[in-house]
């Protein structure tokens, strides 16, 4: 086994700025919750000299002692943090950096996914209890201010929902070019839109097998919709989109999941935000939402024509050379290879929806961002503000509809456009609408 000396453990307020980094390289960090100490982050800067860093959190209630613990990779090479190290205060981060010294090959990199703390005495994994039982936290990362994380880049993995991509803040220009072949000039006019949240998407629709484990936590969330309602025959794999869902359900789910999660609720059934939505409410009037609220929630429009564009400017988030006159209404297998390869539309979906994350990714990781199944967002429908907007979120409830997103397996390549928008009575069901869920993230 190799061992490395650490150079420094910085405070998170403390001297993080004197180190700078052009790129990074993460990996997944498995720990379980028994210890005070628990890793959150491994990061590797190969652009930066070798240096390695780790964050480690003390969720308890008091301060904790890093003495002589041991970091261990799955390559065997370990680590011994000094016992001369001040405790952890309760709540705070530190970061332990490595020199990264030694030869190339040797493994310091935690390139295998796994890092694990130990304590000196016959390196007894700490987070061990008595089940043996391992738990991702990915869900407890922390991104600093000082590094540029970009879009597409995974920020948890969460057991109901499955994986969750990191989508930042930026500005974008929605709508689309008056060139665009399928655009509707009346609802699409172009404007700036800056988004000042970064978000944690759902990696693809929420399918049948995310409703029903939702389900077995959660036991107020209604039955699997696409069986309580007959839509069996448009896709009945567990791993098929929900589908034939209101708007309404997926505002309840997202507030359960979050429930479940030990995250903040956004949904509310007051404009004063007392009054969460549950399964006792949830259909019965108007929903508000509390912005700042760190749990799960449908996108806003904007937001969801932002990751599905994830920086591209054309028609669809891949390039489709084929796409024209000639075949924006085509439903010809073949016609439009490129937008096959991410999309399920009326040319490759023989009527029937298909197991979520099966096509291709857009730029940033996201799945499914054209056809398969529309997804609800927040938005009242309304006619494009004229000007630059920051967060914008819609409409009013005058509209009588909210926004849909992303086109579906019925419909033609036209409709799965990444600007194309369209609107259904939030409390109307079909058999080609789901949704996804994000949350607000630092």
């Amino acid at each position: 086994m190799k061992h490395r000396s650490i150079i420094a453990v910085l405070a998170i307020f403390g001297l993080l700025g004197a180190l700078s980094f052009s790129r990074r390289q993460e990996a997944k960090v498995e720990a379980s919750a028994i210890g005070a100490i628990r890793i959150n982050e491994v990061l590797f800067y190969p652009n930066s000299g070798g240096f390695e860093w780790v964050e480690l959190e003390n969720a308890g209630a008091s301060p904790a002692s890093l003495q002589d613990c041991r970091l261990t990779d799955e390559g065997g090479n370990w680590y011994i943090v000094p016992g001369a190290l001040p405790s952890v205060p309760a709540g705070a981060f530190v970061v332990i950096v490595f020199d990264g010294a030694g030869s190339a090959s040797d493994d310091y990199d935690f390139s295998d996914n796994v890092a694990t703390l130990h304590s000196p005495a016959g390196m007894v994994n700490i987070f061990e209890d008595a089940a043996d039982q391992v738990t991702l936290y990915t869900t407890y990362k922390l991104f600093l201010p000082s590094i540029q994380k970009s879009g597409g880049v995974s920020y948890a993995v969460d057991s109901i929902v499955g994986n969750l991509l990191y989508v930042p803040a930026g500005t974008f220009t929605q709508g689309t070019p008056s060139t665009e072949v399928g655009r509707y000039p009346e609802y699409e006019p172009q404007f700036q839109h800056t988004l000042t949240k970064n978000l944690a998407v759902m990696e693809t629709a929420v399918s049948r097998q995310m409703w029903a484990d939702l389900k077995t936590a959660q036991a107020s969330l209604p039955a699997d919709p696409v069986v309580s309602r007959g839509c069996t025959s448009h896709g009945s794999g567990m791993t098929n989109p929900v589908m034939c869902v209101t708007w309404y359900e997926a505002a309840l789910f997202a507030n359960l999941l979050s429930a479940q999660r030990g995250l903040g609720t956004v949904y509310f059934a007051d404009s004063g935000l007392g009054t969460p939505i549950n399964s006792s409410n949830y259909g019965l009037g108007s929903i508000y939402a509390k912005w700042d609220a760190n749990g799960y929630r449908m996108p806003t429009e904007g937001e969801r024509e932002y990751f599905t564009r994830a920086a591209t400017t054309g028609p669809f988030s891949i390039n489709e050379p084929a796409y024209g006159l000639s075949t924006y209404q085509r439903c010809t297998a073949g016609a439009l290879a490129a937008l096959e390869s991410v999309a399920w539309f009326c040319a490759n979906s023989l009527s029937v929806t298909k197991p979520v994350g099966s096509k291709a990714a857009n730029p940033w990781g996201l799945k499914d961002v054209h056809g398969n199944v529309w997804e609800w967002c927040w938005d009242w429908w309304g006619n494009y503000p004229g000007t630059g907007q920051t967060d914008y979120r819609g409409g009013t409830a005058d509209s009588g509809g909210r926004v849909v997103r992303g086109g579906s397996w019925y419909d033609y390549p036209w409709f799965v456009r990444s600007g194309h928008r369209y609107t259904l009575n939030p409390g109307s069901v079909y058999n080609n609408v789901g949704f996804r869920l994000l949350r607000s993230v630092n």
